[in-house]
């Protein structure tokens, strides 16, 4: 049990070091990660977004991705599109 704890507290650690080391990246390049969450497909959004301008630089799943499981959901009324992404 004692190893599993351990293991969880390496593995949280590397990932605090990651999210510093990709925010830090992300300010000298003038640029913010945005997370929210899709109401209407519980999808979690990943932007890239310019602080100069707040211009959109990328979305992760692209937004016709949503548009289209939006569509599904509305039309079809089925719960869960199916949709996987991997990036």
């Amino acid at each position: 049990m004692q190893g599993q704890k351990e293991t969880k507290a390496a593995m949280g650690s590397a990932v605090d070091k990651a999210v510093v080391q990709v925010n830090d990246y992300l300010q000298a390049q003038n640029r913010s990660l945005e997370f929210s969450v899709d109401k209407s497909t519980g999808q979690t959004i990943i932007k890239i977004v310019d602080q100069a301008n707040g211009k959109v630089l990328r979305q992760i799943p692209p937004e016709y991705v949503v548009h289209l499981a939006q569509t599904l959901l509305e039309h079809n009324g089925v719960r869960s599109t199916g949709i996987e992404l991997k990036t």
